[in-house]
Parts: structure tokens; sequence; C-alpha cells
């Protein structure tokens, strides 16, 4: 009996074993399909998130929003300047890391219309700010001051010189620019600048969005911020030096105010007996609900007949359109820099123009006249500018097109269809630059105001600047 007890027990042992073993492999005992997405939820979720942020039907949305390339002259003049530009795909390659890991793969059906929407991307990321002609021609303007051949009385010399600077004090002042702030090496640019007036000519400057900060709190603060730093006197280099070192980047850009305030600061110096120059340095756009434009063009009408110098200073497009039309509309000059080194060169530019004043003070006999051969050195000057700077934005263009194709993000038929737009861009891109330069080549002195305003008019057409 003992033995069987001892048989029976062993048995329901075994049983029980195998029961428990069956229960671990069968299905049943598995976490049910709600349980085990409750179990991997997370991990899920961000594949359906994934999934949604590549839905084919969205793929294209990211490259719409580049503008068109419309292949000629007037849209090359006018071409911004993209985030890839200053990086040469060959030198820093790493640069481009962020691009490709924002880039999805084209799907292989995409149309001909959405290719071309993905070449417009492309150019957009890479494309580079080419110097506009009117620039040129502008310079060749301010070179002509005192010749008694241009139209505008502005433009003769007069007895009195007076300058004021308008500064842009915004907090993006503060940004970096080849190892120093914008504001540092504005601060320089201009110090260097007027060391070289004359004793009789008098020199201002007016700082605005210097108090407050960016946030909107300060925003009224700020927009108020516009004061004479340093007022209308001979140059005195310790006492304007004292006068840039008391402000730094803060605050908001009233720069409609600052024009305002600049007429009322010129108030007595009439346009028939002063040269009246007016140079304004700004990073950004109006932000204070102002119009700078109205306000300049109200300015230039005066009877102060200010000549208004505008350099956009490392501007992004918004900015860059309306300083541009700042400028167009005070029947000014514009012009883009993005370093020290640029910004210097434009006031090296101004100083030429304080010398040819103070010769002509001294020589009532001499006359501003544009040498021919300065115009063809800069004439020469702007095509090599334009056939290097454009090699660089062609080399990143065949680069990215090369690499996507490498990293599967294209087939090899979207890769030849986007080299061949590349291609026709190239040769476009070379008559355009024939036509400019050949548009230079036809000014001289006499016909110089009436060849500027068919240029604007030609160079503003369908342009996003």
């Amino acid at each position: 009996m003992k033995k069987w007890l001892a048989i029976i027990s062993i048995l329901l042992l075994l049983s029980g074993c195998s029961e428990e073993e069956s229960k671990q492999k069968s299905p049943s005992s598995e976490a049910s399909p709600s349980e085990k997405v409750n179990g991997n939820e997370e991990s899920l979720n961000e594949e359906n998130d994934t999934n949604q942020d590549k839905d084919p039907n969205n793929w294209l949305e990211k490259f719409s929003e580049a503008p068109a390339i419309e292949m000629s002259p007037e849209y090359l003049a006018n071409q911004l300047q993209g985030p890839y530009a200053e990086f040469d795909f060959l030198e820093e390659p790493e640069k481009y890391d962020n691009f490709f890991e924002d880039m999805e793969g084209i799907p292989a059906d995409a149309t001909e219309e959405e290719l071309n929407q993905v070449f417009n991307y492309l150019v957009s990321q890479v494309s580079v700010d080419l110097t506009d002609p009117q620039t040129v021609i502008d310079s060749w303007k301010s070179s002509s001051y005192g010749n008694p051949e241009l139209e505008d009385s502005r433009y003769h010399f007069k007895e009195n010189y007076n300058i004021e600077i308008l500064i842009d004090s915004s907090g993006s002042m503060a940004n970096q620019a080849n190892g120093k702030t914008r504001m540092e090496a504005a601060k320089e640019a201009i110090n260097k600048f007027l060391q070289a007036a004359p004793k009789n000519a008098k020199v201002a400057l007016r700082v605005y969005g210097h108090k407050g900060t960016g946030s909107d709190a300060d925003k009224e603060l700020s927009c108020k911020s516009s004061e004479m730093a340093y007022s209308f006197s001979s140059y005195n280099e310790v006492e304007f030096t004292k006068a840039l070192n008391s402000f730094q980047p803060a605050g908001w850009t009233p720069l409609a105010q600052s024009m305002i305030q600049a007429k009322e600061d010129m108030q007595e110096f009439n346009g028939e007996a002063h040269t009246n120059m007016v140079y304004v340095v700004s990073d950004g756009i109006e932000t204070c609900g102002g119009d700078p434009v109205e306000a300049a063009k109200t300015f230039a009408d005066s009877n102060i007949q200010p000549i208004i110098n505008v350099i956009g200073f490392d501007v992004d497009g918004a900015a860059q359109k309306q300083l541009k039309e700042l400028a167009e509309k005070a029947n000014g000059t514009y012009t883009n820099v993005y370093n020290s080194e640029q910004l210097s060169a434009e006031f090296d530019k101004a100083k030429d123009m304080l010398e040819k004043w103070e010769n002509w003070k001294k020589n009532a006999d001499l006359k501003a006249e544009v040498e021919s051969d300065e115009r063809d050195l800069d004439t020469g000057k702007l095509e090599n500018e334009y056939v290097l700077t454009f090699m660089k934005q062609e080399n990143n263009m065949s680069f990215l097109i090369s690499e996507l194709r490498e990293l599967d993000m294209i087939t090899s038929d979207q890769k030849k269809y986007l080299d061949n737009k590349r291609i026709e861009l190239v040769k476009k891109v070379n008559e355009s630059r024939k036509t400019i330069i050949n548009d230079l080549e036809n000014l001289n002195t006499e016909t110089l105001e009436e060849t500027k305003k068919q240029i604007q008019e030609k160079y503003n057409q369908n342009t996003n600047k």
C-alpha cells in the first residue's frame, strides 16, 4: 500500500510539473494583444508618431515653401543667402549633418513638378548673396559726389558737411561676427571712419534700442529708446569713444522713431548750404510697429536733403528687403555686409568722400570726376565675385545631389534630373552675369542717375528682397 501511495504521489508531482510547463508554453498563457500593446505602448506610440511624420502625402510640404528659381538676371541679382551658403561641402562636410538628418527620402514616383520643388529647396539652402548691381552704381554715385554733372543737387559739394550715424543697439547686435560681436565691429568701424573726418565737418551719433531687454515686458521702454549720444560737433576721439562705450546691445528696434528724430536733429542744416550725410547701421527689421520706409522718405523729401546710406549688418531676408526699400525710397544707398571686414570697407568708401570734400574745400576748381578706368576695375571685380561666389554655390549643389543619391534618398533617375536642372542653372547664371556686366559698362556720369532708376526697375522685379 505504501508502495502504491508513493507511486501515485510521484505521478501527481510529475503531472503538476507538466501542467506548469504547459502553461508557460501555451498561447493562452501569453499576454493578450491589448496587454502586449500596453506593455510596449511607448515604443509603439513613437513608431506611430514617426510614421505620421513620414506620411507619404505630406513629404512635399517642406519643399513647397522654397521660392521658385526663375533663372534670370533679376532673380540672381537679388538672390537671398541660404543657411548653408558660407560652408564649403568639401572642406566642412560636418556642417551639413543637420541638413541630411532633416531630409527624407524622395518617393520614387515623384513627378517633375515635385522634383522641381525639391530642386528649389536645395538651391535655397546653399544660395549665395551676390552683390546687387545697384550697389555698384550707388558706389559710383557716391564717388561722384561734387560732380556738377549730377542732376541731384544733394550730391554737389556744399560749404558745410554734416554726418549723423544711427546705430542699432537691439539685443541681436550682441551676436558674433568674425570673433567679435556685431556691436563691437560696428563701433570700431565707425570710430575709424570718423578719425579721418575733416575738422570743419560736424559729426553726431544717435543710438536706438539700447534700453530695456528683448522681453515683452520691456518692449515699451525699449521702443522709446532713441537718443543722441554725441551731438553735432567736430570729432573728438576721447569724447566720441566715451559716447560709443556708453551703451551695449539691449532691446528692440525702433528704427522708424530714430529716422524721425534724426530729421529733427538736422533741422537747422538746410540742404542748399549743407551736405548732409546719414549712415544707418542695422542688423534687423523694425520691431516697434513703426514705418521706417515712410519715415526715411519724409526725411529725404525735406529741405535738409540728406543722403541716407543704409548698411545691413548680417541681416535676414525680411530685414534686407525693408532696409533696401528704405534706402530706395530715400534715394539713398543700401549695402549688405556679413562681417567686420566688409563693414570697415564700407566705411572706408565714406572716408574717401570726406577726403574729396576736403580737397574741394582747399581747391574750388577741383572737380570730383569719376575715372572710367576705376569703373572698369569695379565692374571687373563684380564679375569676378559673381564667378567665384557662384562657383561655391554650384559645387555645394553638386555635392548635395550626389550625397542624396549616396544615402539612397533619391533614385539614380532623380539624380540625373536634378543634375540637369543644376547644369541649366549654371548656363543661365553665366548669361545673366554677362547681361548685368553689360548694363554696368554702358554707364557714364551724365546718365548715372537715370540709368540707376532703370537698373532699379529692372532688378527689383520678381525678387524676394
